[in-house]
């Protein structure tokens, strides 16, 4: 009996142990906030309605002077289809128009579900000497070496999206992307 409580605690523990290395480790600071996200490019502009190439018509907060293929990162709050975008480094909040996606407003989770899980935050600081960025909630990310160039044109206070596997990070404002490392966590 003491022998198979034995095996019974040790097969228990490595059942555990694997779990906790197979299972994904949230590390969302207090400055993440979970979204969805999508890039395109811009089909059709008319005032402050798009229409992207996916044939999605977005409704935003103020008229839009762009050109038709311009490239457009749109972010969508948790589980609403509600948000904004950036083109040309410009922020616009948005709403879809419902007759376009054929979708009630409020939410659609099919829609939402073939768009990329990120994590939304703001860069708090960045030195470029030793190539990291730190996060408003504390957390602090190496840039991947091969990406410190590309990345010399970010600023603190911009709006940056986490991968959900936080291996990413893409610049709003810029529309670049840099491989990252967390290096510390609060959390």
């Amino acid at each position: 009996m003491k022998k198979q409580n034995i095996l019974f605690i040790i097969l228990l523990s490595f059942m555990v142990g694997l779990l906790s290395c197979a299972a994904p480790t949230k590390i969302v600071d207090n400055s993440m906030r979970e979204i969805r996200y999508v890039s395109g490019l811009i089909h059709r502009i008319e005032r402050n309605e798009v229409e992207l190439s996916d044939g999605s018509k977005w409704r935003l907060n103020r008229f839009l002077v762009t050109s038709n293929l311009s490239e457009v990162l749109i972010v969508l709050f948790e589980d609403r289809l509600q948000g904004f975008m950036y083109v040309n480094g410009i922020k616009y909040f948005l709403e879809p128009q419902a007759q376009s996606l054929g979708i009630d407003i409020d939410t659609n989770q099919d829609y939402l579900s073939r768009k990329n899980l990120g994590y939304l935050t703001i860069i708090k600081s960045i030195d470029m000497n030793v190539g990291t960025i730190t996060l408003f909630g504390g957390t602090e990310w190496r840039i991947s070496g091969f990406y410190q160039d590309v990345v010399k044109d970010w600023k603190e206070g911009s709006d940056i999206i986490i991968s959900d596997d936080y291996t990413w990070a893409i610049n709003l404002e810029t529309y670049t992307k840099a491989e990252i490392k967390l290096l510390t966590s609060r959390y």
